[in-house]
């Protein structure tokens, strides 16, 4: 059985001495700690939800120019061809006029080289060669 003494007593006030005196040195500045960190944890989620937030909006701003562009290019890339093709068009006409100007009397003036290069861009053209090829071949032989 337990008896109520004056070490019985004794025992209660130190050990209210004891949690009080832990409540200043150990209890509180943990519980500080502890709410500062949740604070700092809370204000980086926001942060981070922040700049995930802009890194969206700046990621749409991006492929919204990106998208533009690729228009702009496939546009560009269009005129070229077209006049590519126009260029090449007006040079073989230009060819065509030459090599007729240059047969006399019935005979061809023309030398074996140029004319195997003509026949040679006239069968590429039937075949559908690209256009981009077509000019490098009137650059380079004609």
């Amino acid at each position: 059985m337990i008896e109520f003494n004056a070490t019985f007593i004794v025992s209660i006030v130190s050990f209210v001495v004891f949690i009080f005196i832990m409540n200043l040195i150990f209890y509180k500045p943990v519980l500080s700690i502890i709410r500062k960190r949740e604070e700092y944890i809370i204000d980086n989620n926001n942060e981070a939800k922040s700049l995930t937030l802009r890194t969206n909006e700046a990621l749409q701003e991006i492929e919204s120019a990106v998208s533009q562009e690729k228009a702009l290019c496939s546009k560009n890339a269009a005129m070229s061809i077209e006049k590519l093709r126009q260029n090449a068009q007006d040079r073989i006409n230009t060819n065509r006029i030459a090599a007729n100007k240059k047969i006399s009397d019935g005979k061809s003036v023309i030398s074996e080289e140029e004319a195997a290069v003509a026949e040679e861009i006239d069968r590429e053209h039937v075949e559908g060669l690209s256009d981009f090829l077509f000019e490098e071949i009137i650059k380079g032989k004609l």
